[in-house]
């Protein structure tokens, strides 16, 4: 590990292997082997002129390439063995086909074209630099610019697809990853989701038009965007409290659930003209309902769970437009219970109302493992389920409702002890009711900083969810240090987490464990120039400031409780597991309860009583060292 890290950091300092990697990746395109499996696509795109369907391989780092007529992969392009896909999208650019691909973890975004070879074939054009964890994409026609979301630098970047460097960044909601253009009825205006609420953006001025936080702020996980009639389309869950998991409090739709928000774009808009200088928007500006409290009575929510029969984790959604009647349909995958969830948008509560759960179930289907993401064909007859866990794309018939076929982009993946623990822990029947998935707190195993009282670690208030990569390998688990195997962390989760009646089969801990272990630290990509500072002298800062004495290398935590001098005083904590630092980088939250926001500020606001290592000690100038090297970490 200790070796790993160096060659990471080398990666920040020389800024010679991202060339290396692209020669890789050019290599392996034109001949290397591509893998057996599995890819566990994160997204797909629907090709211009409706001949292919493109789909990002976040396991494999590659790129399929399918005809729908026949339904056969014509092409997998492999852009090299450290890329992670992440979106897709598929646009026409001066007239010629082109497809982008966003990597979060390299930091870049791959352009590429089809060539006019019998078959065609995906070709790498170029790469763009996208420092700052590029995820969501968009194309925009009139503006011929390709946006693109990066969530780590809570900032937009706009490119024109022939240049590497950017026209414009935009700064806009925290831990931006959806897109969505607005072309039809607003040319240059865009949407985009962040961690709990969603902006506008306004290409023209090159600026954040307005902002709104959904569900009174308590959204989480906004996983897709749909325009229908002058309204935003969400699908997300929603938090209403932070209260204790109960079984009575799951079925009542308290501690997590899940609904689609309409949000009419005229809410998002700013209240007056007044901006401050450089083009900003005031914060108390931004419309975030009324008067600051409760929900926007203009929003309309069509909750998605019935009592005992949720549809948990939703995803990226598609729209049918439907001209004669009182609303479009939304096509929305529910990845924790493998259906395709049919939503009648004329079919919304009275608005200022907040439903938590309904009276009778959507109509739905049964589809493969993990539905993510759906596309849909131009004439609304025919829609594409792209199926993680099964590297599949189901086509649906939107006139029976029926599957028509499976598309296969490779061998199905073997049912290894890592395969069936994915299964497990993206699955929302496991809890109570299937309202929730062990990803709806990690997604993807990661975090974004949500506060949760699992009520498996004993009593105490809400605690952040951890990002678990690596995590197998720091003991002890949970905040207050309470298990000190990580079967009893594992197994306490799936019961008393999951709220359910039975204690999990020994199996089912064994490959959830699996699962976990297969989640390894992964480095965040910065250039110099966004750190902030310089992370050579940051990290003899770290020896100095004693940070190593709570984050020892090479995991950089120790399996120790700690009291750092933040505390809640209603649950009388003070001494807490101290995280690894490892993809410190990627997270947006800090502290037991996320109540730093950045890395600097655990330092500057949370360290009142000075027990944070001997960082008190520090210059402004070596803070900035310090936390420019966390950042590579």
């Amino acid at each position: 590990m200790q070796s790993t890290t160096r060659m990471c950091f080398s990666f920040f300092i020389r800024l010679s292997l991202p060339a290396i990697l692209l020669f890789l990746g050019l290599t392996q395109a034109a001949g290397g082997e591509l893998p057996q499996g599995p890819r566990y696509p994160s997204d797909l795109a629907l090709g211009p002129g409706q001949k292919y369907l493109f789909t990002a391989n976040s396991a494999s780092g590659s790129i399929s390439m399918v005809r729908i007529a026949s339904g056969k992969v014509l092409h997998e392009l492999r852009l090299g063995s450290a890329a992670r896909p992440s979106q897709i999208t598929a646009f026409l650019h001066n007239r010629a086909q082109r497809v982008a691909v966003s990597d979060r973890d390299a930091g870049k975004v791959y352009i590429l074209s089809i060539t006019d070879s019998a078959p065609p074939r995906l070709e790498l054009l170029r790469t763009l630099p996208a420092p700052g964890g590029p995820e969501g994409l968009q194309y925009v026609q009139s503006s011929s610019a390709l946006v693109v979301a990066c969530s780590k630098s809570n900032r937009v970047l706009l490119f024109n697809p022939d240049a590497e460097k950017p026209l414009a960044s935009i700064e806009t909601v925290e831990g931006p990853r959806r897109l969505l253009s607005l072309e039809e009825s607003s040319p240059g205006q865009v949407a985009v989701t962040g961690r709990d609420s969603v902006g506008l953006l306004d290409l023209g001025k090159n600026m954040q038009a307005g902002k709104v936080a959904p569900a009174k702020g308590r959204a989480l996980n906004i996983q897709g965007l749909a325009f229908s009639r002058g309204n935003i389309l969400l699908s997300h869950q929603v938090q209403p409290t932070e209260v204790a998991v109960d079984p009575q409090m799951i079925v009542w739709g308290l501690i997590l659930a899940n609904r689609v928000t309409s949000i009419p774009v005229s809410t998002i808009a700013v209240r007056d003209d007044k901006r401050k200088e450089g083009g900003g928007v005031p914060e108390e500006k931004y419309i975030y309902g009324v008067g600051y409290q409760g929900g926007d009575p203009r929003h309309r929510i069509v909750p998605l769970d019935q009592r005992q029969r949720a549809n948990g984790d939703p995803g990226k959604p598609a729209l049918v437009p439907r001209p004669q009647a009182a609303g479009d349909l939304l096509l929305l995958p529910s990845g924790g219970t493998n259906r395709l969830v049919f939503v009648d948008t004329d079919e919304a509560y009275l608005p200022g109302t907040e439903p938590l759960s309904r009276q009778e179930a959507l109509p739905s289907i049964k589809v493969g493992d993990r539905p993510v993401a759906v596309a849909c064909a131009a004439d609304g007859r025919r829609a594409y389920v792209l199926c993680s866990l099964e590297d599949s794309i189901w086509e649906i018939d939107l006139v029976t409702r029926k599957a028509q076929r499976t598309i296969l982009l490779g061998p199905t993946p073997k049912p290894t002890e890592v395969h069936l623990g994915a299964k497990i822990f993206f699955n929302s029947k496991r809890s109570n009711g299937g309202w929730y998935s062990c990803n709806s707190c990690h997604p993807e195993g990661e975090t974004r900083g949500h506060n949760f009282d699992t009520h498996a670690d004993g009593d105490g208030l809400a605690k952040k969810a951890p990002d678990l990569h690596g995590s197998s390998r720091t003991p002890p688990w949970a905040w207050n240090g309470k298990f000190k195997t990580l079967q009893g962390q594992v197994s306490a989760s799936l019961h008393s987490t999951m709220a359910v009646n039975q204690e999990p089969a020994p199996k089912d801990v064994a490959r959830v464990i699996a699962f976990l272990e297969s989640l390894l630290p992964r480095p965040t990509t910065h250039t110099l120039d966004s750190l902030g500072g310089d992370p050579q002298k940051g990290a003899a800062l770290f020896q100095k400031a004693a940070c190593a004495t709570c984050h020892k290398p090479p995991f950089y935590t120790v399996p120790d409780l700690k009291d750092v001098g933040v505390f809640d005083e209603y649950d009388g904590y003070r001494d807490y597991n101290p995280p690894s630092l490892l993809g410190a980088g990627r997270r947006s939250r800090f502290l037991h309860d996320g109540r730093a926001t950045s890395l600097r500020s655990i330092f500057t606001l949370h360290d009142k009583e000075n027990k944070h290592g001997k960082a008190h000690t520090l210059t402004q100038d070596e803070l900035s060292d310090l936390v420019a090297f966390l950042r590579t970490l």
